[in-house]
Parts: C-alpha cells; structure tokens; sequence
C-alpha cells in the first residue's frame, strides 16, 4: 500500500487514481454480471439475419450474449455499438480465457489499460494459447512493457496455435521485399532504396554492403 506524504494534494491525487482503478474494476465485473445474464446458449443461435442471435464477442471459451442487449450496453457505457462490442469482447476473454489476469485486475495489481492490451493480442487465439500466455504472463504482468507481452505471445501461438503461426509466417514473408528506386532518381543522382527483409537476410545485406564499400 502507498504511503502517506507530507504533501496533501499528492495524496490527494494518489487516492484520486485509487478510486478510479477500483471503478474501472467495478465496471468490469458489472459487465461480466450482465453477459451472465444475458447469456445466449449455442442451439439458440441459428445462420438467419432476422431475430436476436447470440454473439462470440471473446475468443473461444467465452459465452455467447444477446446480439440485440449488448447493443443497449454500449449505449449504457457511452461508447458506439462497435467500441462497446469490443469492451464487452474484452472483458470477457479477461474473465473467461485469461482467468489469472482477470484474478490480478480484480485485486487492483494490474491495470485495466495493460490487461486489455493482452486480451486484444489473445482474442484470436486457441483457448490453448491463450491459457499459456494467461500462465506465463499474469504473475509478472504489471511490470511487462509492450515488447515482452508480444514476445510472450508469440511463443505460445508458436506452441500452441499452428494454423495462427503459419499465417504470420506467411504474412511475414509476403511482407518481404527490397527496392532500389532506379526510375526516381533525383537530378543529382541519389537514388531511394528501401525495404523490409527477414533479420538474417538484413545482416547478409549489411555485410555486402560493407565488403562493397571497402573494395571501392
């Protein structure tokens, strides 16, 4: 627990923020309250576009809610149907699929903002990954930067999600290129060259480069 400080209006705003993330919490509880409640069980979901049809707003392993109340939800949260579908989404893969983040969340030893990072990276996932990531992350998780959640991430896609691995490899190298801009060289005879390789490409190239320059 903080320690009081001499300064008043220090302590002041440090119960401001206190009270702050304990509502954030109560708000997140509320929501998962409310998809108890409106839970929609899968043989009620039909393929038709007319009706009330229950959505998967989380990943696998998260309950289906009424597509017609959560939009009322969003109104209620002052965010657009989209935005509100995402924070219920959200919520409830903390909850569900990321159970020992939700648990620190709730006791206020990690912020809304860095557990929703995680959710967003997690949503797609298998429940299998998104377990492990869950496992590996949420212990240390308030003191992770962006970098860290990312690398943890992709390890348990790469352990535990091979379809999701195979995508990024493939997106991953059609990402791939190198240009040498010879059409658009400028009247004094620079040329732009640019790209993105892979990293064992990009020290081949550094090194060519090098061994060119010291020739010439």
């Amino acid at each position: 627990m903080p320690q009081p400080t001499t300064d008043p209006a220090i302590d002041a705003v440090r119960d401001a923020q206190g009270a702050r993330a304990a509502a954030e919490v109560a708000e997140l509880q509320a929501v998962v309250e409310w998809a108890a409640g409106h839970r929609v069980e899968q043989d009620v979901v039909t393929s038709s576009s007319f009706g009330d049809n229950g959505v998967l707003l989380g990943g696998i392993g998260c309950p289906l809610v009424s597509e017609f109340d959560v939009y009322d939800l969003a109104a209620t949260l002052s965010m657009s149907s989209d935005a509100g579908c995402h924070f219920v989404g959200k919520t409830l893969e903390l909850r569900y699929r990321l159970p020992k983040t939700w648990e620190r969340v709730v006791a206020l030893q990690v912020p809304k903002w860095k557990a929703f990072r995680l959710a967003e990276l997690t949503m797609n996932l298998t429940y299998e990954a998104a377990r492990y990531i869950d496992t590996m992350l949420a212990p240390v998780l308030h003191s992770c930067t962006y970098a860290q959640i990312d690398r943890t991430v992709t390890i348990g896609i790469d352990l535990h999600d091979p379809d999701e691995a195979e995508r990024r490899a493939k997106k991953a190298t059609e990402d791939r290129s190198f240009d040498v801009h010879l059409d658009e060289a400028s009247t004094d005879g620079v040329v732009q060259v640019d790209g993105s390789l892979a990293l064992e490409d990009a020290l081949d190239l550094e090194q060519a480069v090098k061994n060119g320059a010291q020739s010439l």
